[in-house]
């Protein structure tokens, strides 16, 4: 297994992989899982988008390996400059705050699914301990 980078051609949100083109070897991996910040009891769940800057971990053939995450560039440069800022772009929707105990959390967007009105977050969770969301404020 060797390191490489590359860009998403194609993926498979369903079986969480992903093919990679890495142009360094002049190939398009075979289907690759998708690393995950947590897949037990605890879920975290988010696919790259095609055409994304990926490190990979790749067997010679490109066979078998894993997709490590995504990486910035000068093409796609981070969109925060602060260590200790949270930044996270979905669509229309972004969440971006400190990331010490005592900053903030701001939560921006507009669509159907908010409305465009400012979320909060309340202190009660659903049957299933997921913590709700609130539109309003």
């Amino acid at each position: 297994m060797s390191l490489h980078f590359g860009r998403i051609s194609a993926i498979d949100s369903a079986k969480c992989t992903a093919r990679v083109n890495v142009a360094e070897l002049g190939m398009e991996s075979y289907w690759l899982p998708v690393l995950q910040f947590r897949a037990g009891a605890n879920q975290a769940y988010w696919m790259p988008s095609v055409g994304e800057l990926v490190c990979c971990l790749l067997d010679e053939k490109g066979e078998g390996g894993a997709i490590l995450g995504g990486c910035y560039s000068e093409a796609d440069p981070p969109p925060a400059s602060s260590a200790n800022q949270l930044h996270i772009l979905t669509g229309k929707v972004v969440i971006k705050g400190d990331v010490d105990l005592t900053g903030t959390l701001k939560i921006s967007g507009s669509g159907n699914a908010i409305n465009g009105k400012q979320m909060a977050v309340i202190g009660a969770a659903d049957n299933a301990g997921h913590s709700i969301v609130s539109s309003g404020q």
